[in-house]
């Protein structure tokens, strides 16, 4: 089951690179032949994830993370996104949440309606310092209006990973033009990443994590950690994972690359280990739904 948060501070080990460039398309052609990125993803026009929300711990930047809406009170990100900020920011992780910001209603950072957190809850086995389960549920403290256009909830579905499945990826992140961040884009950034065998810089340790990247594609920054990966169903974006860590190595070297290009190997989860315990932290508010994709 998940607990009401108040565990010791819990070092994260990973920090990876977002990359973004905004080539003016629309964000379905995340798929055309043009390199675009997260690493090679595109910057949005028109808000199309309202159920995306911006936290921060603090104003600083590399304080901060993305989450999901799963109902007017509740929102879905990492567990790191406590604990990593309280690391940097050398505070103990009770101090982060009293700090913590989330903000809704924008696909711009720092733009959007503020709420604090209530309370946050993890599954036992993180709490009883048995496990680093990097998960984690956000209690608001007032309810999220929804208005399905800069306000939505995210549908949740239960899905497991296939070798060379191809999903979409979204966060908050720094992001980056060609080698060189670019700080001066606000919005969130939308990706591909390619489902993969494990490697050198990715090595799933539970059941429920898989890794994912490729040359010129693949995850995000801190700043994107607790982001949705998401299958597109009927035009419609659905979560089925989410984002935790992983290694951005540039010009890998390897036969298939060029001087330019990236590697990039992630660590995420898939959301269908939690369902059942995010039914019941947000008192049936939010469930995963079993659809064929």
């Amino acid at each position: 089951m998940m607990l009401k948060m108040y565990v010791p501070l819990i070092a994260a080990t990973c920090i990876v690179s977002i990359y973004a460039i905004d080539y003016g398309y629309d964000y379905d052609n995340v798929f055309d032949g043009y390199r675009q990125r997260i690493i090679e993803g595109i910057v949005p026009t028109n808000h199309p994830l309202p159920f995306l929300v911006f936290i921060s711990v603090g104003r600083d930047l590399l304080s901060t993370c993305t989450g999901t809406i799963l109902s007017p009170r509740y929102v879905l990100t990492a567990l790191s996104c406590f604990s990593v900020a309280a690391q940097r920011l050398k505070i103990t992780t009770r101090e982060a949440e009293r700090l913590m910001v989330v903000r809704a209603g924008s696909q711009y950072r720092y733009e959007g309606l503020p709420y604090s957190v209530a309370s946050s809850y993890i599954t036992s086995k993180t709490s009883k310092n048995k496990a680093f389960d990097d998960i984690m549920i956000l209690k608001l403290n007032r309810d999220i209006v929804f208005d399905y256009l800069t306000t939505a909830p995210v549908t949740l579905v239960r899905w497991k990973p296939k070798l060379g499945e191809t999903v979409a990826i979204a966060g908050y992140g720094v992001h980056v033009t060609g080698a060189e961040p670019n700080y001066k884009t606000k919005s969130y950034v939308i990706g591909n990443t390619t489902v993969m065998k494990n490697d050198r810089y990715c090595k799933p340790k539970k059941s429920y994590e898989f890794c994912a990247g490729g040359i010129n594609q693949g995850r995000s920054d801190g700043g994107d950690r607790g982001g949705p990966v998401m299958k597109k169903i009927n035009g419609k974006y659905v979560q089925v994972g989410m984002i935790l860590e992983g290694k951005t190595i540039h010009n890998p070297g390897n036969r298939f690359s060029t001087l330019f290009d990236v590697q990039d190997s992630g660590l995420y989860l898939t959301i269908d280990f939690f369902c059942d315990m995010i039914q019941r932290y947000t008192d049936g508010a939010a469930y995963c739904k079993k659809i064929r994709i």
